[in-house]
């Protein structure tokens, strides 16, 4: 098997620009605010480890024999197509898998296990239509940098074929999310923007007086000083210089600007918070907020909806818009979860309700509602989804599979409520129920099951009370039998439990690290795998 030392020294010296000119900083610019390294680079652990690959196109599928993952053909476990070798698999594609060497990093090789991206990177993915690999470095000492300021990472771009397209060293960078096919890379003062065949789009260079704000709507974006209102031009251009629009906005920290429709734009804030405007600039008067206090992050993505949930800013109350900005609903709703399938759940607030484009009067208790993509709406005849059990699954409630997951209890009524009109539940009788999109329950489990899993090709996760975990049927029954265990990933404040589900016929079993198939076929051989801290891979 080829072998690529890694020569950080050498391939530094392949991957520098010019040199930069410190003399070039403006007056009230510092070294830390360009050649600080910015960590964010370096994928989480979490976030890395495994891709779950889709069954339906995967020619390879890992087999973890002890601590080493070697590769078998699909639907036979013990046809051994690459022998165990590697220390981790990432993600496996119809043309290969990125794989971790034993004695060196992560790399892609090809169905015979030959490496196409030798395996030199410290973190190796795909990011749009490129693999990209990146480690954290030094650079040499053409760059007269102090000791405090030489560090930085590097990153490799290859096609989807392994084919090298380009490197840059950067401090900050933003990758070909979004579906943008332009990325930025920053190395102190100079900013590269590439598209992702790896052409040099535009060299920029920074100072306090040119606010270059990123790549959005795979456009240029560039934002002024503000004017004497404290409102904030924000311009982009195509990577051929277009001017695609021009808005002021009272917002001077935007991560990106969005042209969602003629007169509509989404903002991109930085913690997790969404607003919108008009081509005035002008605030539409609803947003998405998270009140994270920078525990969440703001994703380029969200803006690839077609259809938004939002929350007015005067009454606290949410809807529903299109890209136009046209209300789908009226913001009358307490909650509104994200979409699933084309449809989400909400709970009315108001004791009016539009079903079906006319109002109607309900109960003065909130009511619960389900509501499609073009606002229409209707009431939902059984009950609240179990909001709990999806948040900790950390999934939208909604109909997967055709069925909704709750839970229900048995009613009790006081020996004294001879006319039984006041029942409650007895919280000793909880149980799960499946229930169809007419609310009608088509699968009632025992008490014997403490968790269960949303469906995904005709199966769920379910964990008896040994808490043994395995995956049931249609019909309630067990498919395959309980013998596994659930796992935990990510961390405070936000863990959450990992429920396998099948994609092309394989679930990934977290906690043992390995696949099974739908006929319970195991693709691990050896005891369940521990990581050395909780909430990893």
């Amino acid at each position: 098997m080829a072998r690529l030392s890694l020569n950080i020294k050498r391939l530094m010296a392949i991957a520098c620009f010019s040199g930069v000119a410190l003399t070039s900083l403006g007056q009230y610019d510092t070294l830390d605010q360009y050649y600080s390294v910015d960590f964010h680079q370096d994928i989480d652990k979490f976030e890395r480890e495994h891709e779950q690959l889709d069954g339906s196109n995967a020619k390879l599928i890992p087999f973890r024999q002890g601590k080493l993952y070697g590769f078998v053909k699909p639907r036979k476990p013990d046809k051994f197509v690459i022998e165990p070798q590697f220390e981790q698999v990432y993600g496996v594609y119809e043309f290969g898998a990125i794989v971790k060497d034993t004695s060196y990093g992560y790399g892609l090789i090809d169905l015979k296990g030959k490496y196409i991206i030798t395996p030199n990177f410290s973190n190796l993915f795909r990011e749009g239509e490129t693999f990209h690999g990146t480690f954290y470095t030094e650079v040499d000492s053409s760059y007269g940098l102090s000791d405090s300021y030489n560090s930085c990472f590097a990153h490799y771009y290859f096609d989807l074929k392994g084919k090298f397209l380009f490197h840059e060293l950067t401090h900050e960078y933003e990758g070909f999310t979004a579906g943008d096919s332009l990325a930025t890379f920053r190395f102190g003062t100079t900013v590269h923007i590439r598209s992702n065949t790896g052409r040099l789009v535009q060299e920029i260079k920074l100072d306090s007086t040119f606010d270059f704000v990123g790549i959005s709507d795979n456009s240029i974006l560039a934002k002024s000083l503000p004017d004497s209102n404290w409102r904030y031009r924000y311009t982009a251009h195509t990577a051929e210089g277009k001017e695609k629009y021009s808005i002021k906005i009272d917002h001077g920290s935007l991560k990106g600007v969005f042209m969602l429709g003629e007169n509509h734009f989404g903002l991109l804030g930085r913690h997790g918070d969404y607003y919108f405007c008009d081509s005035l600039g002008e605030s539409s008067g609803y947003g998405s907020y998270s009140n994270s206090v920078g525990l969440v992050t703001s994703y380029a993505e969200y803006f690839d909806q077609s259809r938004f949930v939002v929350k007015s800013s005067t009454t606290e109350l949410y809807g529903i818009v299109d890209r136009e900005g046209n209300a789908l609903t009226d913001f009358t709703f307490s909650r509104i979860f994200p979409f699933v399938n084309g449809e989400c759940f909400a709970k009315t607030k108001s004791d009016m309700v539009r079903v079906n484009g006319h109002l109607t009067e309900m109960n003065k208790e909130s009511q619960v509602v389900i509501i499609d993509t073009n606002g229409n709406q209707k009431i939902h005849e059984y009950r609240y989804p179990d909001v709990e059990q999806h948040q900790s699954l950390m999934m939208s409630p909604g109909f997967y599979d055709g069925l909704l997951l709750t839970k229900d209890f048995t009613l009790l009524y006081s020996e004294q409520d001879s006319l039984k009109e006041h029942p409650y539940h007895n919280l000793d009788s909880m149980h799960y129920v499946y229930i169809d999109e007419k609310g009608d329950v088509q699968i009632t489990m025992p008490t014997s099951v403490i968790f269960v899993g949303v469906f995904n090709e005709g199966l769920a996760a379910a964990v008896n009370k040994d808490r043994q975990l395995g995956f049931i049927n249609k019909k309630g029954e067990w498919a395959i039998a309980p013998e596994y265990e659930l796992a935990v990933a990510g961390a405070y404040p936000m863990p959450h439990i990992i429920s396998p589900q099948f994609i092309g016929g394989y679930a990934y079993i977290k906690a043992f690290k390995g696949y099974i198939d739908k006929k319970g076929n195991k693709y691990f051989g050896g005891k369940r795998m521990q990581d050395h801290y909780n909430f990893s891979h």
